[in-house]
């Protein structure tokens, strides 16, 4: 029970760390598209809004970013516990 415990902690505390770094990584202070081929502003960008249009029709969240995250976090998740259960097998040899 207390190794379930443990390896649900660390899945947790990895896709924690995930966010953290996306937040970090990410910029805050951009023109984001709003789909219809305009800009909104997201934050303080240092300039003004680019003088193209956005892509029409994609939605200012990008799937590629958000199919990274959920990869990376479950990559982070898989090898966190995969360590864990090195670690054990290792302290149960000893």
């Amino acid at each position: 029970m207390q190794k379930a415990i443990i390896i649900i902690v660390l899945v947790l505390l990895s896709f924690l760390c995930t966010a953290v770094f996306f937040k970090v990584v990410s910029g805050e202070d951009c023109w984001m598209p709003d789909g219809q081929g305009g800009w909104v502003k997201h934050g303080v960008p240092a300039g003004p809004a680019p003088d193209y249009p956005s892509p029409i029709g994609e939605s200012p969240v990008s799937a590629g970013l958000i199919a990274t995250f959920i990869a990376t976090g479950s990559a982070a998740s898989g090898l966190s516990v995969y360590l864990y259960l090195r670690f054990l097998k290792r302290r149960a040899k000893k």
